[in-house]
């Protein structure tokens, strides 16, 4: 049996708004994408066994729980592990605070966990799953096939692939530099950077941004946090916007509007502060110190330097490159 639980409790962000804008907004997003793997396992398993799947909803105000055997017991906020019945008999995917999937060989498994459920909490029946927490569930039955699709939330997304592609055509060196390997290490370097920046690119102004003093000299514009880098500072604005075409001094909201000048003002910042770094060999660590030294290095913030670290390494199996070495700060 798979479990995943993310319940949560009083002072906790209770919408995706807080999550993307809060304080510790790193941690709940990683939070997020490890539900995300945990449903991925899910449907593995449910299209490798061809097990029955469906969706039901607590009603209840309940705290963090666990599922140990067939009793729930008080556990920490946020719980990731694997229990495993003794007969196997059902699957339970907890998600969010209130959502949970319920896979089993027969409908008969998945009536008997809801009716285990319903003797602790006021539980929701909502029949055969298609959709959870944004994601449409496809299956075909013939072939034994079970398949997500995020096309809905990706169409609303501000950050897209073409932009991307668009912006990087004027930035011939990006993943061009150098073996193959130092190639594909720079482009798992600057996505794990936009990942931790943007929060899997849904970030695209820095929360309390504008409250901030990023001048070094008396302005009205706000010069916070905007795009994939999160470009900072009125020189960061000013330099850019000459470079790529806009008015960076005047109008520094265009990074936020504009996703193609979004885009070109991270590889902008990349190009001139951490290409030459990742490419001469200097190592992952070394491009945290570029982009948030002053914050993050030298044990300051340990997490994020983790968190950064761990992106990396995905995106660098993800294209099968060894991380290399001097991967933290």
């Amino acid at each position: 049996m798979v479990t995943f639980i993310l319940f949560i409790g009083s002072g906790d962000p209770s919408t995706f708004q807080k999550v993307k804008y809060g304080n510790d907004d790193d941690k709940w997003m990683l939070a997020m994408a490890n539900e995300m793997e945990s449903l991925l396992v899910l449907v593995a398993m449910i299209a490798e066994f061809n097990l029955k799947l469906e969706q039901a909803r607590c009603e209840d105000d309940i705290p963090s729980w666990e599922l140990r055997g067939s009793y729930l017991h008080e556990a920490s906020r946020m719980v990731k592990g694997t229990w495993v019945l003794e007969d196997m008999s059902y699957i339970l995917l907890i998600l969010h605070d209130d959502d949970m999937l319920i896979a089993a060989k027969d409908k008969n498994g998945i009536l008997l966990l809801k009716c285990m459920l319903s003797k602790e909490f006021d539980i929701k029946d909502l029949g055969t799953t298609n959709k959870i927490i944004g994601t449409k569930i496809h299956r075909d039955r013939e072939s034994e096939k079970l398949w997500l699709s995020q096309r809905g939330y990706v169409q609303k997304s501000f950050y897209t692939r073409a932009a991307f592609v668009n912006a990087v055509g004027s930035y011939p060196g990006f993943g061009t530099t150098g073996t193959s390997d130092d190639s594909k290490r720079e482009i798992a370097a600057f996505f794990a950077h936009i990942t931790l920046e943007t929060g899997f690119l849904c970030k695209i102004g820095e929360e309390g941004g504008a409250s901030r003093d990023c001048c070094d000299e008396t302005n009205t514009q706000a010069y916070y946090g905007r795009g994939p880098i999160q470009l900072s500072w009125n020189y960061n604005y000013g330099a850019a916007g000459k470079s790529i075409g806009f008015d960076g001094l005047n109008a520094p909201e265009t990074v936020a509007r504009d996703v193609t000048v979004s885009f070109k003002t991270a590889l902008w910042y990349w190009t001139n502060n951490v290409h030459h770094i990742i490419t001469s060999g200097r190592g992952f660590g070394a491009t945290i110190r570029a982009i948030n030294g002053a914050i993050e290095c030298d044990g300051k913030r340990p997490d994020l330097v983790k968190a950064r670290v761990t992106y990396y390494r995905n995106y660098c199996s993800q294209l099968g490159v060894s991380p290399g070495d001097n991967l933290t700060c």
